[in-house]
């Protein structure tokens, strides 16, 4: 679905773990769309120019609503902002206090809130969110 001179931006914190995700790439012949980079994804997405088309999120779950506040601008109008364990294996709505569902529960409450956002959660796993930016 990538358009000519598309380009998927990946990051990882973990340099072999990148590598590794990257020779996967390389062996299905489709890594020369990739631009792989390795740090923290939120300092790296600050460091690059313009609009994103699709923001998937997935990163340590207490960082979540500041990523979000960071991210949600960068967004174009029609764009999709994914992202992974809004569940928590139950924790959100189970009394779980820890600073990543405290995190998880915060970036929800942004979701729902952000104007033009039209959110829902769906049910795979541990929940991924997929909202699309409108007006």
């Amino acid at each position: 679905a990538l358009p000519p001179g598309g380009m998927v931006i990946c990051t990882d914190g973990d340099a072999a773990l990148a590598e590794l995700a990257l020779s996967y790439f390389r062996d299905a012949e489709l890594s020369s769309a990739l631009d792989f980079r390795v740090g923290d994804a939120v300092s790296i997405m600050e460091r690059l120019d313009g609009e994103f088309d699709i923001i998937f999120m997935d990163i340590n779950k207490e960082g979540y609503p500041d990523a979000f506040r960071k991210a949600w601008p960068r967004v174009r109008k029609g764009g999709l902002f994914i992202a992974d364990n809004l569940l928590r294996d139950g924790r959100v709505i189970f009394g779980d206090d820890s600073a990543a569902t405290r995190g998880v529960r915060e970036f929800t409450r942004l979701l729902y809130s952000a104007p033009g956002a039209q959110t829902s959660i769906v049910p795979l796993r541990d929940g991924v969110s997929v909202t699309l930016k409108g007006a």
